[in-house]
């Protein structure tokens, strides 16, 4: 699904990481990527205030906003959840890139995790019932982990 896809980063694309954190954290007060990337991996930054400045900063004005990636993540997850309900389906599992993830996720729970990046392969675990969503894991590796040591046992 598009709306799934990773964030838009417009005149970033295709461009090192390092160029986007450099440009962005500065709206943000930082002086430093260490200290950008410490407050990042503790969650004391919240996905907005990451997405937002690198928005401002981009030189093109094509990259996407957070209310952007928030609106386009989370109204697949309504398709998501009403095909799944139309169908008679439980259990779906549905692939996308870490921020993204972190934007749809962002104001559907008080998890402090959904601050902290997420590792490629990590899992989020979302549930819906009566109408109402809830985040059931953040950042899980055990299904990695198990993979793993499937194949080790093998």
């Amino acid at each position: 699904m598009k709306g799934l896809r990773e964030v838009f980063y417009g005149g970033y694309e295709g461009g090192p990481n390092a160029k986007i954190v450099s440009d962005s954290m500065k709206l943000l007060g930082y002086k430093s990527t260490k200290a950008y990337f410490d407050d990042y991996k503790a969650g004391k930054l919240p996905i907005k205030a990451i997405i937002d400045p690198i928005a401002k900063v981009d030189s093109k004005g094509l990259a996407e906003n957070y209310d952007q990636v928030k609106a386009r993540t989370q109204a697949a997850l309504d398709t998501i959840v009403k095909n799944a309900l139309k169908n008679g389906d439980r259990n779906i599992l549905a692939v996308s890139s870490g921020m993204s993830m972190q934007v749809m996720i962002s104001d559907l729970t008080d998890n402090i995790d959904k601050n902290k990046p997420l590792s490629n392969a990590t899992v989020i675990k979302i549930t819906y019932k009566n109408g109402q969503y809830h985040v059931d894991e953040i950042g899980s590796m055990e299904y990695v982990n198990k993979g793993k040591q499937a194949l080790i046992n093998k």
